[in-house]
Parts: structure tokens; sequence; C-alpha cells
């Protein structure tokens, strides 16, 4: 799940792993809203989970994690957001809990217009 990187500092060698997510497009739970009782292998929850099985074999401040976008939009979940409070900010604030060191916004953040895109990463952390 991680990229384990090493470099040399002024005085010692640290590894850092580098967790990323990728294409989350609104899935928050492993469902892609079919059928009853899913269990996909994807959405933020479960993706939450890997990392922090991952992240507790680590020493302290030694992982970074990133969202490579696509985060926003796509989910029938993600679509229902945008209708019904015309705002990316449930979603934003779901991933600040998880606890993402950085991002970066994908070309699907813009499906809702830049300004859904502005005001939903208004609430990031």
């Amino acid at each position: 799940m991680g990229k384990v990187i090493k470099f040399k500092g002024w005085l010692s060698i640290k590894t850092i792993t580098i967790f990323q997510t990728s294409d989350m497009h609104g899935y928050i739970f492993p469902t892609s809203y079919m059928t009853r009782n899913e269990n996909q292998p994807f959405g933020l929850l479960k993706a939450t989970n890997n990392y922090n099985k991952e992240k507790a074999g680590l020493a302290e401040d030694s992982s970074i994690l990133i969202s490579n976008g696509d985060t926003i939009q796509g989910s029938p979940f993600a679509h229902y957001l945008h209708s019904k409070y015309n705002s990316a900010g449930r979603l934003t604030n779901l991933f600040n809990r998880v606890g993402y060191d950085a991002g970066i916004p994908g070309n699907h953040e813009f499906n809702y217009g830049q300004e859904y895109v502005k005001e939903g990463y208004e609430h990031l952390e």
C-alpha cells in the first residue's frame, strides 16, 4: 500500500512511507449502491481502515498520506450531496478526519463547476 523512500539528512537516514489514494469519486462506503450488503474493494472507509493498519506498524511521523484527486464527484452519494446541499464540504470534512497530509485536485473535481471545488476545498485543513 505504501511506497518506502529513504533519504539522507544531515545526520541520519530516515525512512518515509508514502501512502496515496486516487479516484475516490465520493465513495465513502464500500458500495456501488446497486444492491444491499455490498462489500466492494473501494471507498474512503475501507481505504482508511487499510491505511490505519499499515501505519500502525510504522514509526511515529514516518508516513505521509496524499490524495491524488477526483474525490468529490462520481458516486450516487456525492451526487446527492451536490443536489441537496450544493456543497462538497461534507465530503472534504471526512478527508480531514482521515488525516491527509496533502492533496491535489483531479480533473473530475470541476464537473460541478469551479465554485463548487473552491467551496469544498475551503473546508480542508
